[in-house]
């Protein structure tokens, strides 16, 4: 019988944007960030967490570099997503900083973890524009379009909650 309790919060949107973007060689990415109304994802998280993709061994043979980074400052963890393109595949890779040393990433979980529900708002909105903007039309993509497209989602605030 499932549970009639479960132990979490009732779910509330959280602020999602795009903060930018990277060249990883070969890859051009996308940058976003996810946090709370009483969180957040600095700049500097931003900054480190490129240079450590950027230190870290990337496949680099996509026919289409493209990908985005997701940044979460999640309850356990500053939360890194890597998703790289392959056509129409997505490859994704966890890493994770703890969050009293946000400088300090690694390989994340181990343990099938994948990503969390604020973060899957960001897949699929990837998701939706890479088909609309690059895979709708394989003769001539639009990689420009792909990459201007961004999300933002509003989390309400403390006093609205």
């Amino acid at each position: 019988m499932p549970p009639t309790l479960l132990n979490c919060s009732a779910y509330l949107p959280r602020n999602t944007s795009l903060a930018g973007h990277c060249q990883v060689d070969p890859w051009q990415m996308k940058i976003y960030k996810i946090h709370t109304a009483t969180t957040t994802v600095t700049a500097a998280n931003v900054e480190t967490a490129i240079d450590y993709v950027r230190q870290i061994d990337l496949p680099n043979d996509s026919p289409t570099p493209y990908g985005f980074l997701t940044l979460h400052h999640g309850e356990q963890f500053l939360w890194l997503l890597i998703d790289l393109w392959f056509t129409d595949i997505l490859r994704h890779f966890v890493h994770a900083a703890p969050l009293d040393q946000t400088s300090l990433f690694g390989v994340g979980p181990q343990d099938g973890t994948c990503c969390c529900v604020w973060e899957l708002e960001v897949t699929k909105h990837e998701r939706d524009k890479w088909v609309e903007h690059v895979l709708s039309k394989p003769e001539q993509p639009d990689f420009e379009r792909y990459l201007s497209a961004e999300l933002s989602i509003s989390a309400p605030s403390m006093n609205s909650v």
